[in-house]
C-alpha cells in the first residue's frame, strides 16, 4: 500500500509510516489498508486511522470519544456529537509510543462491546515465550509441548508472534497456535484442516481452525502430520515461477537521513524480475522475518525498509552487512 501518497517529494516518509504500521501490528495484530489518493486508512471492521504525507511531514489521524486538548494536535475535526478527529504532524519517530496508545483506543471503539473489552484487556507480548508466561504451568506446559511438536515438524520454520498468536513461518505463516479458556486452537490454514478431515471427526473445526479441549489429551503426532503437511505444501509453491521464487543476497544497511529508519537496497532490477514498481514481500534480516514491500525511493535503485525493533533483535545497525531473502507475497 501507500503507492501514491508516498511518492514524488513524499517518499521520504515511506520508511516512517512502515516503522509506525509495524508498531501498530505488532499491537493490534493484522489489519487492512485501504489506498485512497491522499491518504492510506487503516480498517478493521471499519477505518481506525489515517496516515498521509506532506513535502515536510507525515500526518497521522485517529478519533476519539472527546477533545484532548492536552495532546495538542497539529488539528482537530468534530465529525459527529462523540467523535472528534485528532490529527498529528510527525517528522520523526518520537511520538510513535504515545501515538499508538491513541491508536489502540481509535481502534477499540470501532469494536463491538465484547471486542473492545478483548482488546482493552489484551496483554502485551512480542515473542512465543512471552505468550507462554501468560498461562498457568498446566497450560504452560501444554503449549510448550505444542511449540516443540511443530519445531520438529517444521525444523525451517521461524517464530514469530502473527495475528497476536505464536506463529511458526517459512515463506508464509504455516500454522498458529494459542491457548483458549477450554481448549487449544491450531490454525493451519484452510488446507491443514480440510485434508485431515477424517482425522478431525471427533474436534470442533472451521475454516482454517481446530479446537483440542483441554479435557482431552492433545494429539500431538496430528499436529506433527499436519505442520508437516504444511510445509510440504509451502515448499511446493516456491517451487519454480517468479511469483514464489526466493531471493536472497546480503545488503548493507542504509540509514535514513535525519530520522531513526533504515533499509537495504535491492541488488536486481525490481521491474524486471517482478514486471512492476512495488511488490509485497515476505522478508527475512538475518533469519527475522518481517512483511513488507520494495518500493523505490526517488534513488537509482528500490529498497526495502528494516524496522528498529528487527535490527535491535538481530543486532544489527546501520552500516552493519545483513543477510536478506525475498519471496512475493499476496496481499
Amino acid at each position: 500500500m501507500a503507492n501514491a501518497v508516498f511518492s514524488g517529494v513524499r517518499t521520504k516518509w515511506l520508511p516512517l509510516y512502515e516503522q509506525l504500521r509495524g508498531m501498530a501490528v505488532e499491537k493490534l495484530g493484522a489489519f487492512d489498508e485501504h489506498e485512497t489518493s491522499n491518504a492510506v486508512l487503516w480498517r478493521h471492521h471499519s477505518t481506525f486511522a489515517e496516515v498521509s504525507a506532506k513535502k515536510d511531514c507525515m500526518v497521522v489521524a485517529f478519533a476519539s470519544d472527546v477533545l484532548h486538548d492536552e495532546w495538542e494536535p497539529s488539528k482537530v475535526l468534530q465529525t459527529s456529537k462523540n467523535r472528534v478527529v485528532h490529527y498529528f504532524e510527525v517528522t520523526d519517530c518520537a511520538l510513535f509510543p504515545e501515538l499508538i496508545k491513541r491508536i489502540t483506543q481509535a481502534y477499540i471503539l470501532t469494536q463491538s462491546s465484547r471486542a473492545r473489552k478483548e482488546t482493552a484487556e489484551k496483554p502485551a507480548y512480542t515473542t512465543i515465550d512471552e505468550y507462554i508466561a501468560l498461562f498457568p504451568e498446566n497450560v504452560r506446559d501444554i503449549l510448550e509441548q505444542v511449540r516443540s511438536t511443530i519445531r520438529k515438524a517444521a525444523p525451517d520454520a521461524k517464530e514469530k508472534i502473527s495475528w497476536q498468536m505464536p506463529t511458526f513461518w517459512q515463506n508464509e505463516n504455516l500454522v498458529h497456535f494459542a491457548a483458549a479458556k477450554n481448549h487449544i486452537g491450531l490454525y493451519p490454514g484452510e488446507s491443514g484442516v480440510r485434508v485431515f478431515a477424517d482425522k478431525l471427526t471427533g474436534y470442533k473445526t472451521s475454516k482454517g481452525a481446530i479446537q483440542f479441549p483441554l479435557s482431552e489429551p492433545i494429539p500431538y503426532d496430528l499436529i506433527a502430520e499436519i505442520t508437516r503437511f504444511r510445509a510440504r505444501e509451502s515448499a511446493e509453491k516456491t517451487k519454480g515461477g517468479i511469483r514464489d521464487k526466493q531471493y536472497a543476497f546480503e545488503a548493507v544497511i542504509q540509514k535514513v537521513p535525519d530520522m531513526d529508519g533504515a533499509y537495504v537496497e535491492i541488488p536486481f532490477d525490481v521491474k524486471v524480475e517482478f514486471g512492476k514498481g512495488r511488490v509485497p514481500v515476505h522478508a527475512t534480516f538475518d533469519g527475522e522475518p518481517y512483511d513488507g514491500s520494495i518500493v523505490k525511493m526517488g534513488t537509482p535503485c528500490h529498497i526495502i525498509g528494516i524496522r528498529k525493533d528487527i535490527r535491535v533483535k538481530i543486532g544489527k545497525q546501520p552500516g552493519d552487512i545483513v543477510k536478506v531473502t525475498l519471496v512475493e507475497r499476496d496481499i
